[in-house]
C-alpha cells in the first residue's frame, strides 16, 4: 500500500467509522478492559501524539516511535509515539501533535501534513487524555532527538504494523503485577496506550482489505 492509497483511505474516514474502543480493548492491560476509555475526569491533562508516516532510507514507508528517558515518571523508559501536552498557544490538538513531534525527534514542522485524527484515549495512570493523529512527511527524516526526553528513536515499517504479532506477558507496573498484551516488532515491544492507538490505526486498513477481498 503506497502513501496515496493511505491518504485516500484516511480522507474517507469519519469519526463514527473508527474502531475506537473495540480496537483499544484488544491491547488494553488485563483489568482495564472494563473501563470506558471515552470518559475522563474534569482535571485530565490534554495531550496529542503523532503517527508520522515517512519514507525510510530504502524508500519504504515507516513511522517513528521513541524510547523515553529514565525520569522516574509513570512512563519512564517506555516506548511511545512522539507527542506531549497541549499548551495554551496551540490552536488545536493537531498543532500540539506537530509541535511536540518536531521538538522530540527534530523533524521540520512545515513538512508535516496531518492526514487524520484517531479516537481519543484516556490513560488513568498518568491522568492524560491522548488525542492521536496520523501525519505524513515526504522526505527521509534527519532525526535530532530531544536529549532530556528521548533516549532512542526507532523506525517501524508500515507493513510491519499490519503484520502485527500480539502476545501476552506479565509486567511489573509500580507495585502491581499485570498481564498485558504486547505488540512485537523485531526487538521492539509495545504495550499500553501506544499499542492501543496503533491497533486502531492498523484495524482501519485491515477492514479496508477485507472489504476489497469480498468485492
Amino acid at each position: 500500500m503506497n502513501i496515496e492509497e493511505i491518504k485516500h483511505i484516511l480522507s474517507q474516514l469519519k469519526p463514527e467509522h473508527l474502531p475506537g474502543l473495540v480496537a483499544h480493548r484488544k491491547l488494553a492491560p488485563v483489568g482495564r478492559i472494563h473501563l470506558n476509555y471515552e470518559s475522563e475526569p474534569a482535571n485530565a491533562v490534554k495531550s496529542s501524539v503523532l503517527i508520522l508516516l515517512n519514507p525510510d532510507k530504502q524508500g519504504e514507508l515507516c513511522f517513528s516511535v521513541i524510547r523515553r528517558t529514565a525520569d522516574n515518571s509513570a512512563h519512564s523508559r517506555q516506548i511511545s509515539l512522539p507527542g506531549g501536552r497541549f499548551e495554551p498557544e496551540d490552536d488545536s490538538f493537531a498543532t500540539t501533535a506537530i509541535r511536540e513531534t518536531s521538538e522530540e525527534i527534530g523533524v521540520p514542522m512545515h513538512e508535516i501534513e496531518i492526514l487524520a485524527a484517531l479516537s481519543p484515549l484516556y490513560i488513568p495512570v498518568s491522568n492524560y487524555t491522548i488525542y492521536p493523529f496520523v501525519g505524513y512527511m515526504p522526505s527521509v527524516p534527519n532525526y535530532v532527538p530531544a536529549i532530556r526526553e528521548v533516549a532512542e528513536i526507532l523506525e517501524i515499517g508500515f507493513q510491519e504494523m499490519l503484520d502485527i504479532k500480539i502476545q501476552e506477558k506479565t509486567i511489573q507496573v509500580g507495585e502491581k503485577t499485570v498481564e498485558a498484551p504486547f505488540m512485537f516488532f523485531k526487538n521492539v515491544e509495545l504495550w499500553g496506550a501506544t499499542a492501543m492507538i496503533l491497533q486502531e490505526f492498523s484495524e482501519i486498513f485491515t477492514l479496508v482489505n477485507s472489504l476489497k477481498s469480498t468485492e
